[in-house]
């Protein structure tokens, strides 16, 4: 048997699993809805009793409880079983671990990301939000900031009010339409119990970020750092210190391990470490603890999962439309005791767009389809220009000159585009501004995404213009071009095309570029993107004008006068279209006279010989 289990284990095959890796980007929860609904609405020991005057009717109407509800009883029944004969058992635990019920001032930050889908309450379909935050008698608003003519707002607000529990409790954040004329329209409303919030175990005053971070965006933002919270919560369920290990953590009974993405790598590496940085381990484990410190249930009863870092969705409601969302808000609410110094807010302003100038060099046209006939010789012809702008911004429509009389399809421009605009690099988004309608007051924020557009045109100087084909370049994500008239083929033009390449980070490219579904030309450009800074430090002028002016393209004059330009005439009208021909007939030219001269020669060679022979 002895054997037979070594050549078992001889046989046996260790595999060995990679640890986790730590996230190069710390990341928040974003709940799909209220956070209350993810924590039992916060009644882990605190449950609340709506109280009404007089009799309820039998039908139980709910119009009719609304308005017999005169207030709220929070606190919390316990039916236990006692030993009289045991003086412990006879007191009261349902009152062991409860704070006391005095007045407390709480230092609350309202954070407010953005609002969507919004009730329109204007006649033309839109809104003009704004946030009017309360708390007791205490109110603030953002109506001086109202955002125009938006149902998706971003707000970016942080509101600070100190309130003091039990005598405010309840956050109420309303989303109001701003009225030139006449009194503002309630969009919606959502309320916060700011008391079970902050007196709840699952510790939703502060949620728990995924990593603990000294400085950077991911600045550990709570008042108490992840150890003393560990402390409090041991000190509080009347349990010993956490006991730290190498690797693990001791918390009554619970052994918890600690993974390796847990700790930054560039710390786990050094073999000395400083007393802060073994202090900063210390609160990278304490953190992990905490993650999880729902798992203690089974040794401790009181433990429950604690909240972590989020962005709660809220719905908005209204009186008028109950049960109806009229759209949502993206927020969180951080509270700290006044007897704490509290830390700097988090800045969540709206990113402002960069401004950058995108210029556009179009040098040539090549293959580009014929769109007319001439009557008198049937010979086909383009008079070519190129259009060009970035997506949204159409009122910045530029356009080449005119190249006349194309008979090949090539076209020669060196005509430069400029074009600015702003740009939100992270949602990779152009940012403009214009007015709806003649008749709007003001001017509407509008996104998408930064989208170039060169059309081939086919200039007429009575009927209308003829459209040739376009091109779409995606400035953050597009083929990069052929580097030679003959490289560009349609499948440059597709979705799938590869390799990628992005303006905004090569700053510069030059190739050629065919349309997308049928190929109808080629068209040579150049792009080069600078920001606004380095535009105006080096500035160049549009088409060919100051400053770095572009040399005039050396275009073929083409005249069919055959007294003026008989060569050039007999190539576009003659030799075009009869090449095959005329080279055939001078090949057989040259071999008739050839075959001529030798039998005019060849009597007299033959006589020749004959005689001197």
């Amino acid at each position: 048997m002895a054997n037979i289990e070594e050549e078992e284990e001889d046989d046996m095959v260790v595999v060995e699993i990679e640890p986790p890796k730590r996230k190069n980007i710390a990341t928040l929860k974003l709940c799909g809805g209220d956070l209350e609904s993810d924590f039992s609405q916060f009644q882990d020991w605190l449950q609340i009793f709506p109280l009404y005057k007089g009799r309820a009717n039998i039908e139980g109407d709910e119009e009719d409880e609304e308005e017999r509800l005169m207030g709220k009883y929070k606190g919390s029944f316990l039916v236990y079983p006692i030993d009289s004969g045991d003086e412990e058992d006879t007191k009261c635990q349902i009152t062991n671990g409860i704070p006391k019920n005095s007045p407390i001032k709480v230092l609350v930050r309202v954070y407010i990301v953005k609002a969507t889908t919004l009730a329109p309450t204007d006649p033309n379909g839109k809104a003009d939000p704004y946030l009017v935050v309360r708390v007791g008698k205490q109110s603030l608003d953002t109506v001086d900031r109202y955002i125009p003519k938006q149902l998706n707002p971003t707000f970016g607000e942080v509101f600070e009010l100190t309130v003091s529990f039990p005598l405010e409790t309840e956050l109420v954040v309303t989303v109001m339409d701003h009225d030139i004329i006449g009194a503002d329209d309630l969009i919606g409303e959502t309320r916060v119990d700011l008391e079970n919030r902050f007196y709840s175990r699952h510790r939703p005053s502060c949620g728990l970020a995924l990593y603990y971070d000294t400085d950077g965006y991911n600045v550990w933002r709570d008042a108490k750092r992840p150890s003393a919270i560990l402390a409090e919560l041991c000190s509080k369920n009347g349990i010993l210190s956490p006991e730290y290990r190498t690797s693990e953590v001791k918390v009554l009974n619970k052994i918890f391990k600690i993974p390796s993405d847990a700790i930054p790598e560039g710390l786990l590496k050094k073999n000395q470490r400083s007393p802060e940085e073994e202090a900063e381990i210390e609160e990278h484990v304490a953190l992990s603890v905490l993650q999880r410190w729902g798992e203690m249930n089974e040794f401790l009863p009181g433990a429950v999962p604690l909240v972590p870092e989020h962005v709660e969705i809220r719905s908005l409601l209204s009186q008028d439309k109950p049960g109806l969302p009229q759209g949502y808000l993206h927020m969180w609410v951080d509270m700290f005791p006044n007897d704490v110094p509290a830390p700097p807010p988090v800045d969540i302003k709206p990113r402002l767009p960069e401004q950058y100038e995108l210029r556009v060099i179009i040098w040539n046209t090549d293959d580009v389809f014929l769109d007319d006939v001439n009557p008198f010789t049937g010979i086909p012809s383009s008079d070519i220009y190129v259009k060009g702008w970035i997506k949204g911004l159409d009122g910045e429509r530029q356009e080449t000159d005119v190249h006349f009389s194309s008979l090949t399809g090539e076209g020669n421009f060196n005509w430069r585009f400029v074009f600015r605009f702003d740009y939100l690099p992270t949602e990779k988004e152009v940012v403009f501004k214009k007015k709806e309608s003649f008749f709007s007051l003001e001017a509407s924020e509008f996104r998408q995404p930064a989208v170039l557009t060169l059309q081939v045109w086919d200039y007429d100087r009575i009927a209308a213009n003829d459209f040739l084909g376009s091109i779409e370049l995606r400035l953050n994500d597009m083929v990069r071009p052929a580097k030679s008239s003959t490289k560009c083929t349609i499948a440059l033009a597709k979705d799938w095309a590869s390799p990628r390449f992005s303006i905004f980070r090569a700053k510069k490219m030059k190739g050629c570029s065919g349309s997308t579904f049928l190929l109808m030309g080629k068209l040579e450009a150049e792009l080069q993107l600078v920001t606004l800074e380095q535009a105006e430090a080096n500035p160049v002028g549009r088409a060919r004008k100051e400053p770095e002016p572009l040399d005039k393209p050396n275009r073929p004059s083409i005249s069919f006068t055959w007294f003026i330009n008989p060569m050039k005439t007999f190539v576009f009208l003659i030799w075009k279209k009869f090449k095959k021909f005329i080279i055939t007939l001078v090949i057989l030219a040259i071999l008739t006279l050839f075959l001529g001269l030798i039998v005019y020669t060849l009597p007299q060679q033959i006589a020749s010989i004959i005689i001197k022979g």
